[in-house]
Order: structure tokens, then sequence, then C-alpha cells
């Protein structure tokens, strides 16, 4: 947690200034707001609107699992079926082709739906309309597991380094990116389309530090529910990670002790806010079409679309079980996220200039000199640390 913040705080947040900036300055898609920076940075551009379509590719089957569990909790509270463990219960899932592609392919209609209404008439009304919901939920989710009982606890707050070994450094800060780039939508073009429809008089630090505050505030309430949720069911030995921390630890918990409702709820904020980037990721490509393709957006949308879900599909079909779906978070998170934001950086800090990217209003020399080292050094050593670690961690 302690590293990603540092992450969120040293590289987050002046690349998300820099890319909302971006966005303002280019008014457009993301690909021609890099290329009106420089035509040195349309590799950067080119880049972040791949990375989100890599990316959708598998968010869409983790989005369709969370659909499939959201109703295993609604036919489980109705029909008041025995317990059935989450091994099991993740097992079958995923050997059940079929229904893995049908739930694939429902997550992808509804970003679809939301994703040709339009900004005003389908993103801004969804968002204003899902994030209170979210925070509803995470609240309900935070005091149902009543962390605080659990502040003593080793699972919880106590680090200990006697038997931590090289490899559980390179796990944390490869974990820590990801989550970092993943979770503050840092160089996968979202931020440089969100910039693109931002009007300029909007404030953009304000704007990119709220984004980190809010998000580093979801991530400590989630993660604590979640871990005192599992040290309270002792369920130490099967708190896996990542998937498996969802839809294995998170299940037994739901049926072992929290009960359907908790896990309707808890299904359904994953959903909402798996949607809620979903149509922020399918926004860049559909912006980007629009300015050179496709001018009708429905149909923009439904290409982008059709062309994610075939690639979704054949990921859902593996089932978890040939590792596809590990080697396209690699592709995605692993490697052309982080160059991206390394290549932009090292560009903004010693080449563009950071004075023509981000404004200095007071103790000009001293922050745009505090601010210009962050772009030239410790960003990217960050970043290339992440990196490094992602493939140690890809290949162990």
């Amino acid at each position: 947690m302690i590293f990603y913040l540092l992450l969120a705080l040293i590289v987050g947040l002046p690349l998300l200034i820099a890319e909302i900036n971006i966005g303002k300055l280019g008014g457009e898609c993301c690909y021609v707001a890099y290329k009106k920076i420089s035509p040195k940075l349309r590799i950067v551009g080119i880049l972040s609107v791949i990375s989100p379509c890599i990316v959708m590719c598998y968010y869409a089957v983790i989005g369709g699992m969370c659909i499939r569990y959201l109703m295993v909790n609604v036919q489980y509270l109705y029909s008041g079926k025995t317990y059935i463990d989450g091994s099991l219960l993740f097992i079958k899932s995923t050997s059940e082709i079929f229904a893995a592609v049908i739930y694939t392919l429902l997550f992808m209609f509804i970003t679809y739906f939301i994703s040709s209404k339009g900004i005003s008439s389908g993103i801004e009304r969804f968002n204003k309309t899902v994030i209170p919901i979210l925070l509803l939920l995470l609240f309900y989710l935070f005091f149902k597991t009543e962390p605080w009982k659990n502040l003593n606890d080793d699972v919880l707050l106590k680090v200990s380094f006697k038997n931590i070994k090289l490899m559980d450094v390179w796990h944390i800060i490869s974990s820590s990116g990801e989550q970092m780039f993943f979770s503050l939508s840092v160089s996968v073009g979202t931020m440089v389309t969100y910039g693109a429809y931002m009007s300029k008089k909007q404030n953009t630090f304000v704007s990119a530090l709220s984004v980190v505050i809010v998000d580093s505030l979801v991530a400590v309430l989630a993660g604590l529910s979640i871990i005192s949720a599992a040290a309270l069911q002792n369920s130490n030995a099967g708190l896996n990670g990542g998937i498996g921390l969802l839809f294995v630890t998170m299940q037994n918990l739901i049926f072992g002790k929290f009960g359907p409702i908790f896990g309707i709820a808890f299904y359904l904020l994953v959903i909402l806010a798996a949607l809620s980037s979903a149509v922020a990721f399918i926004e860049v490509p559909v912006l980007s079409l629009s300015t050179y393709g496709i001018k009708n957006r429905k149909n923009t949308a439904l290409f982008c679309c059709a062309l994610i879900s075939a690639f979704a599909v054949i990921i859902s079909c593996d089932g978890f079980k040939n590792n596809i779906m590990d080697i396209w978070i690699f592709v995605a998170e692993g490697l052309i996220i982080p160059i991206a934001a390394l290549l932009s950086t090292l560009y903004i800090g010693w080449v563009y200039g950071i004075e023509n990217l981000i404004s200095f209003k007071s103790n000009t020399t001293l922050k745009k000199a505090f601010v210009s080292h962050i772009f030239r050094f410790f960003a990217p050593i960050m970043i290339i640390i992440v990196i490094i670690g992602q493939i140690i961690c890809f290949l162990k």
C-alpha cells in the first residue's frame, strides 16, 4: 500500500496533470493530441489507443464473470441452496464455456449501449448515477466487515521483514505499479480523452488530485474490508490474489459468513465499477475512429465493441487454463502502458519542457524545478523499476 501511494503521488499525479493538459491543448482524440504536442510523440498516442483495447479484451471476461457471480448470489438468496466451496464454484464457472462467453458478451453489450448514447446522454449520465451507488455500496461493505475490530491483526497492519524474499519485493513493486497505472488510468488514453472534452477554464491540478485522492481512499477502504473479512474467517490459507481473491476467497466469505445479500452488494459494486472503467476505455478508440474514419458514433462504438468482443470470447473460451489472460495482462499492463508512460515523461521532461505543459502561478522557480525533476528523474526511474518487476514476475 505504501509503495502504491508513493507511485500515485510521484508518478501518477504528474502524469495525470500532463495527460489532461495534452488533451486540452489537442482538443481531439488521443493520437492527434500527442501529435500536436510533437510528431515524435505519435508512438505514445498509438500505444495509448491500443492499450485500452487490449485491456478491454480481458476486462470484459472478468466483468462477465462478476455478472455471473451476481446471478449466483441472487439464485442462492431465493432458492436457499446449500454452501458450495468457492474453488469448486470457480472451476464450474470457468469450465462452462458457453455460459462464460454469454456473460462476456453481455458485459460488452452493456458497455456498447452506454457508449453509443454519447457523452452527455450516455457516459456522463451513467457516471452521475453510478458513483453515488458505488460509494453507498462501498461504505455498506466497509461497515459490514467492521475492519476497525482487527486493527491489531497481523493480516492488516503489522509488517514483517523477517522472511521476506527478493521475489516478494519484486511482486510488491509489480502489483503496485499495475494497480497504479490501471486504477488511475495513466497512459491508457482516457485522461487525454477526458482533457479533450474538458473546459479550458477547469483547474487541471484539482481534477487530477481529486482522482488520486478518491482512488486511494476507495483502495484503502476496499482493501481493509476484504482483508479484514478474510481475517475474520481465518481464511489466510485461501486468501488468493487477483482473480482468486475476487472469485474464490470472497465467495467463500459470502457463503460462510455474510450471506448472499452481501454477495449481491459486493458483485454489484464490482460490476458498476468495471462498467465505469469500461466506458472510459472504449471512448479512446471510439473518439479516435470518429476523428479519422467512422463519423456515426453508434457505428463506431459497435465496431470497437465487436472487435474487442471477438478477442474477449477467445480469452473466455480458455477458461483461465492456459494463461492466455496472463499474457494479455502482461502485454498491456506490464509493457505497453508503462512504456508509453516512460516515453511520455522522458520527452516532456527533457525535450518539450514542463513549463509548456503545466502553468506555474506562484513560486515559479521552485515549483518548476521540482516538477521538472519528477519528469526527468523520479518518474522514469520508478517506471523502469515497475517494468523490470513486471517482467521478473511474469517470467518466474
